[in-house]
């Protein structure tokens, strides 16, 4: 079978942080997905930096959102 993915990109503006939780519905993600973030200044700011993996609760991901980011979700689905 080919692989599918699902990609999210999550854009926080504000100066504070803020939480995001979707239902990925009746896409069946891997237990982990990758995280990629942009952040912070250009200076001293985060510039495509590959976090942690996120594990997920069965089609939730759920996390928080740094102030003045944009974070890169890739899921890959299970079937």
């Amino acid at each position: 079978k080919d692989e599918q993915r699902l990609v999210i990109v999550a854009i926080n503006d504000k100066a504070k942080k803020r939480p995001l939780s979707l239902d990925l519905g009746e896409f069946s993600p891997e237990d982990n997905c990758e995280v990629i973030r942009t952040s912070g200044s250009l200076e001293k700011g985060e510039h495509w930096t590959r976090l942690t993996e996120k594990k997920l609760d069965g089609s939730v991901l759920s996390s928080s959102l740094m102030p003045h980011s944009i974070t890169t979700f890739i899921l890959t689905s299970k079937n």
